[in-house]
C-alpha cells in the first residue's frame, strides 16, 4: 500500500472529526486498503463492506494511533483483525444456523437448550471463548470490555449455564 507518510495536520484535523478531513482521509487510504483486502480474502467475500469495517474501527481507534508507523501499515492491521472477524463471524452463522445446530446440540440437547436461554451477551461471551477457542484478551476486545471485566462476565456466563443446566 503506497500512499504518504504521516500528515500530523491532517491527524489534527482528523482527532477534531472535521468532515472534510474526513473524506481526504477515505479518498488516500480507501483505495490501496480495498487492493489489499481484495488480496488477501477469497472471492465470495464483499471487499467494500470490510473497507467501510476497517475505516469506521480506525475512526474509533484514531486517539491510539501515535504515528510511529505509516497510516498504511497501521491501517493494514485493523484491516487484518476485520478479516479474522469476517470470516469467524461466517463460521459462527453457518454453525449456528438453524439446521446446522451448535456442534455440542448433537451431544446434549439438554446443554443446547440451556444455552440459548442465556442473555445473549452470555451466550456471545461464551461461544468466542469456549467454541471460537478465543484468549480472554482476544473476547475482551470483541465484546468492547476490559480484561477483567471480561473475566467476569465469562464466570457469570458459566454460572448462569451451570444454573441453566440444573434446572433440566
Amino acid at each position: 500500500m503506497t500512499t504518504r507518510s504521516f500528515d500530523p495536520l491532517l491527524m489534527a484535523q482528523l482527532q477534531q472529526r472535521d468532515q472534510l478531513s474526513w473524506q481526504v482521509f477515505y479518498e488516500r487510504y480507501s483505495t490501496p486498503l480495498s487492493a489489499y483486502i481484495r488480496s488477501s480474502v477469497d472471492a465470495s467475500i464483499d471487499v467494500e463492506d470490510l473497507v467501510q469495517e476497517t475505516m469506521i474501527a480506525a475512526v474509533t481507534a484514531l486517539p491510539h494511533y501515535n504515528g510511529r508507523a505509516q497510516m498504511s501499515t497501521w491501517l493494514i492491521a485493523i484491516a487484518r483483525h476485520k478479516i479474522a472477524d469476517h470470516y469467524r463471524r461466517r463460521k459462527l452463522t453457518c454453525e449456528l444456523a438453524p439446521d446446522h445446530p451448535a456442534p455440542f446440540a448433537s451431544e446434549s440437547s439438554g446443554l443446547w437448550e440451556a444455552f440459548s436461554r442465556l442473555p445473549k451477551e452470555y451466550e456471545r461471551a461464551l461461544i468466542l471463548r469456549h467454541w471460537q477457542g478465543l484468549s480472554v484478551a482476544e473476547v475482551a476486545e470483541q465484546l468492547g470490555r476490559g480484561y477483567k471485566a471480561t473475566e467476569s462476565l465469562l464466570g457469570r456466563a458459566r454460572e448462569a449455564l451451570r444454573a441453566a443446566l440444573s434446572d433440566e
